[in-house]
């Protein structure tokens, strides 16, 4: 009698295709369309998208500030006066397109910074201003 002690040939056949089934569930995992490249991908973009927004915030607060110094009253016209006139706007060649900025007729100041659309707008009693970042800019 002969002693048999290998591997079948069908046992080998199976091993290999699951070995196929997990390569190709892992590969889906990493590169598909809702992947963890792709989930990375979209938190690089969010965290970039916030940090700009927390720039502008900045510019805003330090414009408002100085706003508050120089005139007894807020209003658009005056932070749009300040963001242009200050060094930090004047020498960002990060901004393009801002206009706006009329306070009797509540218009927000707008523009683009770093690639992204924004608004500055007031509240309806002109009291507050909130700022918006929009979509990026192709």
């Amino acid at each position: 009698m002969k002693n048999n002690t290998g591997i079948t040939l069908i046992a080998l056949i199976i091993t290999i295709i699951v070995l196929m089934i997990l390569a190709g569930v892992a590969i889906t995992s990493i590169t598909g369309e809702n992947s963890l490249m792709q989930k990375a991908s979209d938190a690089a973009t969010d965290t970039k998208k916030a940090q700009i927004e927390e720039e502008l915030k900045l510019k805003l607060e330090q414009a408002l500030i100085d706003t508050q110094l120089d005139y007894e009253s807020i209003g658009m016209d005056h932070i749009y006066d300040k963001l242009m006139l200050t060094d930090t706007f004047m020498n960002d060649d990060m901004f393009s397109g801002v206009t706006g900025g009329d306070s009797e007729n509540n218009i927000p100041i707008t523009g683009v910074y770093k690639g992204y659309n924004y608004s500055i707008i007031a509240s309806d009693d002109g009291k507050s201003f909130t700022l918006e970042l929009g979509e990026k800019v192709n």
